[in-house]
């Protein structure tokens, strides 16, 4: 997802790999003339969810992420690489790192996104999602994917939603489909059921 503000773009997610995120970077950039992406929202420190953080931050890039998330993200970007260099390594650039503890609003006027620590959540710590509330639209990595089969961390969604008392309308997750708020709380519980008859 890219978010548009007065002069500048938001993305979610430096996702997958260097190739993969400079692809998704560069198509960003085309959307709204004169207007680049400064900023990428990195839900949590799992490998596919931050493999493309070198990437952005050899963009120059600041990335917004959970405070907890600082130190292996520093670490990550001062690896030298050298027997296979990476845009970053190529280009070195210092880590730019805008922290969110519960919450963060990036809001210039014309836009507001919210950012906030995910709460009760089995799979991942130290996460973050955002929420763009004009639309009511929660961006999320590892929180729902419509097709999973069984879903071990369910009530972390919901969970979410109450803690901060939000209205989502679309949900749009890194791994899967955009589904309403009502389509994805449906699979969610279906798939908690059905990891419970698993069990």
């Amino acid at each position: 997802a890219v978010i548009e503000f007065a002069d500048h773009l938001v993305m979610f997610e430096a996702y997958n790999n260097e190739a993969d995120t400079f692809a998704r970077l560069d198509l960003a950039d085309t959307l709204v003339p004169g207007k680049k992406v400064t900023h990428v929202i990195v839900s949590h420190h799992h490998f596919d969810h931050s493999g493309g953080l070198r990437a952005a931050v050899a963009r120059g890039l600041t990335i917004v992420a959970r405070r907890g998330n600082e130190a292996i993200f520093r670490e990550m970007v001062a690896r030298p690489a050298p027997n296979f260099p990476d845009a970053l390594a190529r280009n070195p650039q210092p880590l730019k790192f805008l922290a969110v503890d519960d919450h963060l609003a990036l809001d210039d006027g014309t836009m507001r996104v919210d950012v906030y620590h995910a709460v009760g959540h089995l799979h991942m710590t130290e996460a973050v999602f955002a929420y763009v509330p004009g639309p009511r639209i929660f961006l999320e990595g590892d929180f729902s994917t419509h097709d999973w089969d069984w879903h071990w961390w369910g009530g972390a969604y919901l969970d979410s939603v109450e803690r901060y008392g939000l209205t989502p309308a679309l949900n749009i997750p890194v791994h899967g489909i955009v589904t309403t708020f009502e389509e994805t709380i449906a699979a969610i519980e279906r798939q908690v059921a059905n990891a419970r008859a698993y069990c």
